[in-house]
């Protein structure tokens, strides 16, 4: 139309319905008024070749006639180092750095960040570093890493039915991963205090592994793991914390720079003895927001 006169377009709600339904029917469930909240994850196909998830809210929960729906896309192949170089998120020198610790088989690396930083991503972008002859256990909720090793145990956590009846949380497959001879363990994300307590007990015991939690910064993750600890397990902040200096070599932190493009912020090793009954974090690399451009992100090594 002309200036002014613009209109957005509205499909026909039926139209949604249908869809809505289509999308749904691959797994069994279905949104209606007395299960408006339903979250799903959609099975590989030819339109799909890695899946997707999918999140819908529906009248009544959602105000107006229209639902609400998010799909989220899962990458078909795994997440290549010079893909990460291509995008600007590190440095070459940051994961030159990051692969000689996960190459020695000793790495415990958790990844931080808000929504969309890019935590997955770079998990993914880690896993191309672990020996392809390890044993590896890849514990998500939901599904989304692809990892391309020829060892790879990969479980899913359920949500319980709508009588909260025969979930498997995040936290059990943690415990169960550990009767299962991992050599690396590889959480997609921490979310609970059971997943978080027995995955830095895991570590503690000699394992290595990467894993990723929604925090702003690794001060704040931190202190998220502390949280999470004593509300689902009754674990004290000073427990949580001397359990993460034995646990947790480095924490990297992504983000989104002044440019709003992804950006690895902060890669922070972790001392082995508390400071002042607190976790120290001893800077390795800073992303340097004054001396970069969108095109020419600059870093620097602070360790030195």
């Amino acid at each position: 139309g002309k200036e002014g006169n613009y209109r957005p377009y509205r499909p026909a709600l039926l139209d949604v319905q249908v869809t809505v339904a289509k999308l749904l029917a691959s797994v069994g469930v279905q949104a209606s008024e007395a299960n408006p909240i339903v979250a799903a994850k959609l099975p590989r196909g030819p339109r799909l070749p890695a899946g997707a998830r999918v999140n819908i809210v529906g009248p009544p929960v959602a105000n107006g006639d229209y639902p609400i729906v998010n799909i989220r896309l899962y990458e078909e192949k795994p997440v290549k180092p010079g893909q990460i170089l291509a995008w600007r998120m590190a440095s070459e020198e940051i994961l030159d750095f990051l692969a000689g610790i996960i190459a020695s088989g000793e790495g415990r690396i958790m990844i931080s960040g808000g929504t969309s930083t890019g935590k997955t991503t770079f998990l993914s972008c880690l896993c191309n570093y672990i020996d392809p002859k390890a044993r590896i256990v890849l514990i998500e909720d939901p599904a989304e890493i692809f990892i391309d090793h020829p060892h790879v145990v990969s479980v899913e956590a359920r949500p319980p039915n709508v009588e909260g009846k025969y979930g498997v949380p995040l936290g059990m497959l943690v415990t169960s991963a550990m009767r299962q001879s991992p050599e690396w363990l590889v959480v997609g994300e921490v979310r609970t205090g059971q997943a978080a307590v027995w995955l830095l007990r895991a570590q503690m015991s000699d394992h290595p592994g990467l894993s990723t939690i929604h925090a702003e910064s690794s001060r704040a993750a931190i202190e998220t793991l502390c949280l999470l600890a004593l509300m689902d397990m009754d674990v004290r902040f000073q427990a949580t914390k001397r359990l993460i200096t034995r646990a947790i070599h480095y924490f990297v932190q992504v983000g989104f720079d002044p440019f709003h493009i992804r950006r690895v912020m902060r890669v922070a090793r972790v001392e082995p003895e508390l400071r002042h009954g607190d976790v120290f974090l001893n800077d390795v690399f800073r992303y340097d927001p004054g001396a970069s451009t969108a095109e020419e992100p600059v870093w620097e090594r602070v360790d030195r």
